[in-house]
């Protein structure tokens, strides 16, 4: 799966508690990013995360995710932005809504049963 996480510290939490299960091939940690990167990664052409964060950095035969999960640092406009490219419509995303953001102030937080719902 690919990640948009604004947060470095989340981010590699998170790649940690999907493994092995899941695989993180490529972080975007901006939607600017993730405008510049996702198509070349769609198309299976090497780009490396500028965090250095997925299995696709250095890979001369990157993978294409399965699914996008975005964090909450992303706000609604940037979701949108991203999710309207015509690439981005090719898998599926998981993104928190407005209430799980107002909920989730920490990935202990995200990964508790309180939120689960989010």
């Amino acid at each position: 799966m690919a990640m948009c996480g604004k947060i470095t510290p989340h981010a590699l939490s998170f790649a940690r508690l999907m493994a092995p299960d899941y695989e993180i091939v490529f972080r975007f940690q901006s939607s600017q990013e993730f405008h510049s990167s996702f198509p070349l990664l769609m198309r299976k052409e090497p780009v490396n995360p500028l965090s250095g964060i997925g299995t696709n950095n250095d890979n001369p035969k990157p993978q294409v995710p399965a699914a996008i999960f975005v964090g909450g640092g992303f706000d609604d406009e940037e979701l949108k932005g991203m999710m309207a490219m015509e690439e981005a419509k090719q898998v599926p995303w998981v993104a928190p809504g407005e209430e799980c953001k107002k909920e989730v102030r920490t990935l202990g937080d995200l990964m508790s049963r309180e939120v689960s719902r989010c």
